[in-house]
């Protein structure tokens, strides 16, 4: 089977922002909640995110849906069954300086994360009626981040690693990575590298 390896590294251009989803709750959950870690305590992305990013087929839509339009379907299919990331699970978030990001709490990381408090707009109801929501805290990672993964392309005749190139590129402003997007957590593809 010839199956291709790619080395992947994505480079923020924009802060991402985390709102970690637990539970239907209307209560609010503390910033530290809301971000992913390791058992390490290094802030982590799923890698379901990235295949969320990629084939995602409910609002909000993923970048194939974006830009295949009404052949997406076709390579949703194909893409979720012919794409692997490693590693399988969580991928580190690196800083500046290519080192994995340890969380201690968001005191003492200023220098790497801030809390989000925007007011939330206002939503109007049938009948004229206005709904106030409450403020709602998000951690958000400052600029410089990365990622690096790799991913596993099964032979096929639709996804191909330069169709997947260009859904990177494209996705990293008109998709980007976390909440708020894309506004927040754009990127761009600083390696992709083939290598067996």
């Amino acid at each position: 089977m010839d199956t291709k390896k790619i080395e992947v590294r994505l480079e923020g251009l924009s802060d991402i922002m985390f709102d970690r989803f637990y539970d239907y709750s209307e209560k609010d959950r503390s910033p530290e909640k809301k971000i992913y870690l390791n058992d390490e305590k290094e802030l982590v992305l799923p890698s379901e995110n990235i295949m969320s990013f990629l084939f995602r087929d409910l609002p909000p839509v993923g970048v194939t849906r974006f830009v295949e339009k009404r052949s997406a379907k076709d390579f949703i299919a194909i893409g979720q069954s012919h794409v692997a990331i490693t590693p399988p699970m969580l991928i580190p978030f690196l800083d500046g300086n290519n080192k994995k990001i340890v969380f201690s709490d968001f005191d003492k990381m200023k220098n790497y994360f801030y809390i989000n408090t925007w007011s939330a707009g206002l939503t109007k109801m049938a009948g004229g009626k206005v709904i106030k929501q409450e403020v709602r805290k998000r951690p958000v990672l400052k600029l410089p981040w990365s990622l690096e993964f790799e991913i596993m392309l099964f032979p096929n005749d639709k996804v191909t690693s330069d169709k997947l190139l260009s859904w990177f590129e494209v996705g990293g402003l008109v998709t980007a990575l976390g909440t708020y997007r894309p506004r927040h957590g754009r990127f761009m593809v600083k390696k992709w590298e083939i290598v067996s």
